[in-house]
């Protein structure tokens, strides 16, 4: 048999990344029309901080896993951009 609890529910960790996603996409897309690219980089930044404080989101082989180390490099290409 096997154990309902310890087994995670697709739909939530589907909605999830997808939310983590828009999120991403969202912050690059102001970041970039607005040109903040500071705010954009700092958004990007805390973005990064709260993936990998929150152990749902930084579950090994999660797509939100990903979406956080984009967010680090992200950050790190608007920086470049405001700074060249």
């Amino acid at each position: 048999m096997e154990n309902k609890d310890n087994k995670e529910n697709w739909l939530i960790r589907f909605i999830v990344t997808l939310v983590w996603l828009i999120i991403s996409i969202g912050i690059d897309v102001y970041a970039v029309m607005s040109k903040g690219y500071i705010i954009g980089a700092v958004a990007e930044f805390v973005f990064f901080i709260v993936t990998f404080c929150v152990p749902y989101l930084r579950k090994k082989g999660t797509y939100t896993r990903w979406f956080g180390w984009l967010a680090l490099l992200q950050a790190a290409w608007l920086l470049y951009l405001q700074f060249s």
